[in-house]
């Protein structure tokens, strides 16, 4: 007759695996089911795992105790330096901010239509096949060329730029444009409503006409 197979929680490798890892076990399987050992074995085999239990034990609750004191501690050193980033973040900004309400010593030129008080608005030409042409109207007592340079640094948008300046207190229409580098300020006489036609726009009689350098303001006057 063939041998009952004997159940593997029933084996010795079995009992000794879970004495070694999980020794309550183990010594549950040492009593139910080896009943071949001597009582006094048992017994012997009971102190013995029963002090490797505490064992075990005692392990793992320092390894749970050096987890949680690990991350205590990475805990506090992420708060440590949140607290140490926002406390930089704003010193930085007061600093900034008092850099910025301070009063600066540096004194900005003011151009010679800032000094005058004159300003401009400027549109642009109706009918204008270009899209380069722009167009303002004044009424005031000065002379183009005399502000030319500030005019072209403030206003001009691009040197392909042409602009009209319609004076009413001259009856005058001034084109400024740039050639190399200088500014060409040609004045004309004013034709009636020629403000509201590139058509019309420098058509009256040529007046005047001056380079302005751009670098130095040197005003030459073309014969």
């Amino acid at each position: 007759m063939e041998k009952e197979k004997i159940k593997f929680y029933k084996s010795k490798w079995f009992m000794w695996v879970c004495l070694i890892l999980l020794p309550p076990i183990g010594i549950v399987l040492l009593w139910a089911f080896h009943k071949s050992l001597k009582k006094a074995v048992k017994i012997i085999f009971t102190i013995i795992f029963s002090f490797w239990c505490f064992i075990l034990i005692a392990f793992a609750n320092v390894d749970t105790s050096d987890i949680q004191s690990n991350s205590t501690t990475s805990t506090q050193q992420t708060t440590q330096s949140e607290t140490l980033t926002t406390e930089s973040a704003t010193k930085a900004t007061a600093t900034n901010t008092e850099a910025a309400t301070k009063p600066t010593t540096q004194t900005t030129t003011k151009s010679k239509l800032e000094k005058d008080g004159i300003s401009f608005h400027i549109s642009d030409v109706r009918n204008d096949v270009t899209g380069n042409w722009r167009i303002a109207l004044i009424a005031e007592n000065i002379q183009m060329r005399d502000y030319a340079v500030d005019y072209y640094n403030e206003y001009f948008k691009d040197d392909k730029e042409i602009h009209a300046i319609v004076n009413f207190n001259y009856n005058t229409t001034t084109k400024l444009s740039v050639v190399g580098d200088s500014i060409d300020v040609t004045v004309y006489e004013y034709v009636d409503k020629e403000e509201h036609d590139a058509k019309k726009l420098f058509s009256g009689k040529l007046l005047k006409e001056y380079f302005v350098n751009i670098n130095t303001g040197e005003i030459e006057e073309i014969q």
